[in-house]
């Protein structure tokens, strides 16, 4: 298993956790997505999203696809600070 690991400075924490979410399950399977936790940082505006992939290649692609500037773009839209941190980590 593999673990994309995203954490960003957000305006609003609640409203991104509700957003981050509200991914439906077809677009979580899309993005090989198995399994998924959020976190909000208790003492800061900091969120975390950690995902888990059956492969590499996919952590990797979802990982590219977040780093796009498209997406990048809606992030910052929404306030996000960049850049964000994303790493990929495999359980030892």
């Amino acid at each position: 298993m593999y673990t994309l690991f995203s954490s960003m400075i957000v305006p609003d924490p609640d409203a991104f956790i509700e957003g981050s979410k509200s991914h439906s399950q077809e677009q979580l399977d899309a993005w090989g997505v198995v399994g998924q936790t959020i976190f909000r940082a208790a003492d800061s505006n900091r969120v975390m999203i950690i995902s888990t992939y059956e492969t590499l290649e996919k952590a990797q692609q979802h990982k590219a696809e977040i780093e796009s500037p498209e997406v990048e773009a809606r992030m910052k839209q929404m306030g996000v600070q960049l850049p964000m941190d994303l790493w990929i980590a495999e359980e030892a």
